[in-house]
């Protein structure tokens, strides 16, 4: 437990090959099953450093989560933007892929 704990993603995958075949996508779905529907699932960390670990207690289970939101919130932000501009060159304005540019 704790991030100074933390599995490479390439050497989980490699410590998981020794018992089961499986590909990194497999073990990625099977993380992302077990944080969704495993009560100890619920505590799998990711580092930005690379890495997986089981929080220690709430405090590092919450900084996860909260560094996850802020994730989410810039990709939907993203999104929102890009649909906006997609809007824009529909209506006609000009933008990135209008023809007189290319």
């Amino acid at each position: 437990r704790g991030p100074e704990r933390r599995i490479g993603r390439k050497d989980l995958l490699a410590a998981i090959r020794e018992k089961l075949s499986t590909s990194d996508r497999e073990m990625r779905a099977a993380i992302e099953d077990l944080r969704r529907e495993h009560a100890h699932g619920a505590w799998i960390c990711a580092d930005l450093r690379g890495g997986y670990f089981m929080a220690r207690d709430e405090g590092e289970i919450e900084a996860f989560l909260s560094s996850d939101e802020r994730r989410a919130q810039r990709l939907l932000e993203r999104v929102h933007l890009q649909r906006k501009a997609i809007r824009l060159q529909v209506t006609g304005q000009k933008g990135l892929f209008d023809a007189s540019k290319n």
